[in-house]
């Protein structure tokens, strides 16, 4: 956070930009550097309960319960992590997912895509939902509607243009 750059050697630059706007904001303290990782938690939870919700009623409540108690999560929300982040980012990732292809919500996958690029300058792992919903989208008869849809295509230049900074970094720095 003290020396901003569009990616590092060992991870996407999150984490550092979440810090150094926290810092900017609130100052040089403790609690300044902490208090990304317990907002992004937060947003981890809302979302989660959201999912839940939208996929049976009155279930978001133990989705908030699991996400409060199981220590992962819990432990997780101390330390500002590449992985907090990513959490966040893969729960709203998800929650728009589903709400644009199943729900056919199509306005939301714009939003899918941008919690997408998000999370992929946050750790690269959250590009497996890539290939997940291509092949869910492909297999499924009732959503192969999405290949001929703006939204899947639109949707991806988002994500291109969100990650941009890191693939600039890395072609710059020998990848």
């Amino acid at each position: 956070a003290m020396h901003l750059d569009w990616s590092y050697l060992d991870h996407p630059p999150m984490v550092a930009f979440l810090i150094h706007l926290s810092k900017m904001i609130l100052g040089d303290h403790e609690w300044a550097i902490r208090l990304p990782a317990v907002l992004c938690w937060m947003g981890t939870a809302f979302y989660a309960y959201r999912f839940s919700e939208i996929i049976q009623k009155n279930t978001g409540v133990y989705a908030l319960l699991f996400i409060s108690i199981l220590p992962y999560f819990f432990l997780q929300s101390m330390f500002m992590t590449p992985d907090l982040p990513l959490m966040f980012a893969w729960s709203a990732t998800l929650y728009y997912l589903y709400s644009a292809i199943v729900l056919n919500k199509k306005s939301f996958f714009y939003l899918a895509s941008i919690s997408l690029g998000l999370g992929l300058l946050s750790k690269y792992t959250i590009f497996l939902l890539v290939p997940v919903t291509l092949i869910f989208i492909t297999f499924v008869p009732e959503y192969r509607i999405w290949w001929k849809r703006k939204e899947l295509y639109l949707g991806a230049f988002i994500v291109l243009i969100l990650f941009s900074p890191v693939l600039y970094w890395n072609a710059t720095h020998e990848w």
